[in-house]
């Protein structure tokens, strides 16, 4: 069974979580606890650079969210998740790439900066200038590139939590959230999953691992955007 190497804390680690899900893959998840496990031995021979996520298939190892993404949708590729046309394919890989290049770093100095500091009012021009970009990216299709939920809106949607440790997913979702409703196609997602309602779905969130359900990760899209 595949072994997925997390801390629930991670972004990183939670768009891999949300795919496994959504791909309904069978996996065994192994808690990271960031006070010194990454920095083990044991660890270490997994991943050298002391990262999660990492996943462990049939002793093949692939370190980096990205990459994992990639290979789980190229060994499991129903549902697919990235386009094959080559101009939504670019979406998708520009729209992860402005996420984890762009908007992340931004979004922490919105948390650590006072607002009237320099370095907030010029993250929040930054994240002006994301979100424009995020908005022309989608256009007027119901997801980036694509009809149908792929990797970008997952790298994108984070699960919103009422506890204070999930303060930065938090921030991210309001970010998401303008990104949709200024493209008037919050109603688009809600309406391609809202079918999703009439399931009878029990869900596991907790602190020590990830839920093994047979959940897709729509419903965890589904509840955070209600």
């Amino acid at each position: 069974m595949l072994k997925f190497y997390y801390n629930p804390l991670s972004p990183n680690a939670r768009r891999v979580w949300l795919t496994l899900l959504e791909k309904e893959i069978s996996f065994e998840s192994i808690l990271v606890n960031l006070d010194g496990d990454q920095l083990q031995p044991d660890f270490l021979t997994i991943n050298p650079f002391h990262h999660i996520p990492v996943v462990v298939d049939d002793g093949f190892r692939v370190v980096e969210s990205l990459a994992i993404l990639d290979y789980l949708e190229n060994k499991f590729p129903t549902p697919a998740m990235l386009p094959t046309e080559p101009q939504n394919l670019a979406t998708v890989r520009m729209v992860q790439m402005v996420t984890a290049n762009e908007l992340f770093p931004q979004v922490i100095s919105l948390i650590y900066d006072s607002e009237d500091s320099p370095q907030f009012l010029q993250a929040k021009q930054h994240i002006d200038l994301v979100l424009k970009f995020f908005t022309v990216a989608l256009g007027v299709s119901t997801f980036f590139g694509s009809e149908q939920l792929t990797l970008a809106t997952i790298s994108l949607i984070l699960r919103r939590s009422q506890s204070a440790i999930y303060w930065v997913e938090y921030s991210v979702f309001c970010i998401l959230t303008s990104v949709y409703s200024a493209s008037s196609s919050i109603t688009a997602l809600r309406s391609s999953i809202s079918k999703l309602r009439s399931w009878s779905v029990s869900i596991s969130v907790n602190h020590s691992s990830p839920a093994l359900t047979t959940c897709s990760a729509s419903c965890f899209l589904l509840s955070i955007m209600s």
